[in-house]
């Protein structure tokens, strides 16, 4: 790990234990709290939610006793509050400072908790309302087996303990209702905490389409491991792309695992990939929406780039002939504030369709959810893309 990852990582938590100081002494001062004892018990409730997420975490990795699922969601449920709370309170102090009252100040304080409460609910129902979103993308020279037909992409599924059995169940359901030709899933299917991947992977493997399911592994399949992820893999209809290439009745479909420790991948990656055709119409699935180029040899920085300096410079993929880049990674923030976060450190590239002449990239919001398990800044979605 970096110095400037070190450094970023301190201010970040810097923030947000700061941020629990900061709803204490709200509660406090808007609800004219004085009692040593109610300051005692919610003093300890904070602290204990403040490391609560990475303690359920631990806990999680030991056992996964129900009541400890249970735990995990409470704490990734109030991350999610954590940021609306807060804004909340920040927004309620400037109402009191400017209209010099304080009489409102119990309703106002009610307010900042009750309305991010509901907001929060609301995000939760949202992570589960998986959406269909319709794409249509222009790719030259497609053969005309190719015109109109269906591919779906599934991204950032987080298959665990949030999103379980049920979840994989109706992805499944969803996609095989569309009826596609090709079903494309552009890593992290599943999360650094899933312990069933075996029986999810029985689950995906009901996907239903004509040229079958291709698979590329993410930054969470690394976390997981991802020798126990290919090993899981290979009994099943999935079919996995490990920096390789493959022809689908004359669409090129090439894959990118997530980079490894170590690994260099110059702008040429791709065209020395064997097998690879420049000449072909081609779709590039790649995790996250950057740059294909590893240049650093350590991990931790290719990680850290990838996530607070993204690369987004796509000069090495369209030199090598790629017409349809398909990413996901960034959640699109998932709640507020992160998606505009998010937006302003992938320069655009976050979430949509982006056509530059021959070339196309679609950054997915992806179908499931990391740590809250609630969506206020995006959708759950499952992509329809069909070609011309």
């Amino acid at each position: 790990m970096n110095i400037k990852t070190i450094l970023l990582l301190l201010i970040l938590f810097t923030i947000y234990f700061g941020m629990h100081v900061f709803i204490y002494y709200s509660i406090l001062n808007f609800f004219n709290v004085i009692e040593k004892k109610i300051k005692f018990i919610l003093g300890i409730t904070l602290s204990i939610l403040s490391v609560g997420f990475i303690l359920s975490m631990i806990l999680l990795r030991l056992s996964d006793f129900f009541l400890i699922k249970y735990f995990y969601f409470l704490t990734t449920f109030w991350i999610g509050l954590l940021t609306t709370i807060s804004s909340a309170f920040i927004l309620a102090w400037v109402l009191i400072f400017l209209f010099k009252s304080r009489n409102v100040k119990f309703l106002v304080g009610i307010l900042a908790i009750a309305i991010p409460f509901l907001f929060g609910i609301y995000g939760v129902w949202n992570a589960q309302n998986i959406k269909i979103k319709n794409i249509e993308v222009t790719i030259p020279k497609l053969p005309i087996n190719w015109q109109g037909r269906k591919i779906i992409q599934l991204s950032d599924v987080h298959l665990g303990q949030i999103n379980g059995v049920s979840f994989a169940e109706k992805i499944v359901q969803k996609v095989n209702n569309e009826k596609p030709d090709l079903i494309l899933i552009t890593g992290d299917l599943f999360d650094n905490m899933s312990s069933k991947t075996t029986e999810f992977i029985k689950i995906i493997d009901k996907l239903e389409s004509k040229y079958g399911t291709y698979f590329i592994t993410g930054n969470h399949e690394t976390y997981l491991d991802v020798d126990s992820v290919i090993s899981s893999l290979k009994n099943s209809e999935i079919h996995l792309l490990n920096n390789e290439v493959t022809n689908i009745a004359g669409l090129q479909l090439v894959g990118l695992a997530y980079p490894q420790s170590g690994e260099l991948r110059d702008k040429n990656f791709i065209k020395n990939l064997f097998g690879y055709n420049s000449e072909l119409p081609t779709i590039l699935m790649y995790h996250s929406p950057t740059s294909i180029i590893q240049n650093n040899s350590v991990s931790s920085n290719q990680h850290s780039n990838i996530y607070w300096s993204p690369d987004t410079n796509f000069d090495a993929v369209k030199e090598s002939g790629v017409n349809l880049q398909l990413s996901g990674h960034t959640h699109r923030g998932q709640f507020f504030p992160f998606n505009l976060i998010v937006d302003y450190i992938y320069k655009k590239y976050d979430y949509g369709l982006f056509t530059e002449e021959d070339f196309n990239i679609y950054t997915t919001s992806g179908v499931g959810t990391w740590g809250p398990p609630m969506r206020t800044g995006s959708d759950s979605e499952i992509v329809v893309i069909t070609l011309h």
